[in-house]
């Protein structure tokens, strides 16, 4: 039986999830799916009312049945750089889509955080264990948001109304992945000598 597959008993779940509850919000218990949950990394940000106005949003989206989707927020979720990766992996097995907001405007002492981040995210995604959707500050609004849910067309959905609407909604931002990602892998690699130099 492989590590995901594990089936964990109650008291197991709460091991593992106390030692990560100053970060959780009271209702994201371990056991419960999210079809989304916004990570927003940073201790203190002055764009934080961006990402509540996009939860609110979010929250505006629906299944066929009219059943609201299951959303929710992490905050300070990057206090500790050496348990980034245990956090990550907690979130991304009970949630099929993550969006995690990243500032433009890190100072240098910051830097290794949004490296960590983004290598930790960038791990779920290549696992295949959860979508994941960057939303940057500097462009990040409720008129932009839909363009910037590029993952969600890959996530573990069976309401086809609900990921048709997803699709579509992505589509803009599908259109220029691909340099995203080139952008992105160059970013990485310019991070990667920085921290290389640093230490």
């Amino acid at each position: 039986m492989s590590q995901k597959d594990k089936q964990y008993t109650q008291k197991e779940k709460e091991q593992f999830l106390g030692q990560y509850k100053i970060f959780m919000p009271q209702n994201l218990a371990c056991e419960e799916h999210y079809d989304m949950i916004i990570i927003h990394p940073t201790e203190a940000d002055n764009d934080k009312e961006k990402v509540y106005e996009c939860l609110d949003e979010l929250k505006k989206l629906e299944y066929k049945d009219k059943t609201p989707i299951k959303v929710t927020i992490l905050e300070n979720f990057a206090l500790h750089i050496g348990s980034m990766l245990e956090r990550v992996d907690l979130a991304v097995r009970y949630c099929s889509v993550i969006l995690i907001y990243l500032t433009e405007n890190y100072s240098n002492n910051e830097y290794e955080q949004k490296f960590f981040t983004e290598t930790a995210l960038m791990d779920a995604i290549k696992n295949k264990r959860s979508s994941v959707v960057p939303l940057y500050a500097k462009e990040l609004n409720k008129k932009t948001l839909p363009s910037y849910l590029l993952s969600l067309v890959e996530m573990n959905c069976n309401d086809e109304y609900f990921k048709t609407k997803l699709i579509n909604l992505a589509t803009k931002f599908h259109q220029d992945r691909k340099k995203r990602e080139e952008d992105l892998h160059c970013r990485r690699l310019d991070w990667a000598v920085e921290y290389h130099e640093k230490h």
